[in-house]
């Protein structure tokens, strides 16, 4: 079900408070296939941005979070 809030834009500094992880465990579940994190929705001035329904989306689907590789 698509949620007003789903459209809010998180930033990588929100990821990493969201999911208590480095910049570096991002970096590697977004680079690595098998974790299939999604890409960001926006990249603006090279800073990205994940609009919050991808997230929730990516969660529904991958429970629990991925573990640092």
């Amino acid at each position: 079900m698509q949620f007003p809030e789903d459209e809010l834009m998180v930033s990588k500094r929100d990821l990493k408070t969201r999911y208590g992880r480095h910049d570096t465990t991002i970096w590697r579940w977004r680079t690595n296939p098998a974790v299939g994190f999604p890409k960001p929705d926006l990249v603006l001035n090279g800073r990205e941005f994940w609009r919050l329904g991808t997230l929730r989306k990516y969660e529904e689907q991958n429970q629990p979070a991925p573990e640092t590789v």
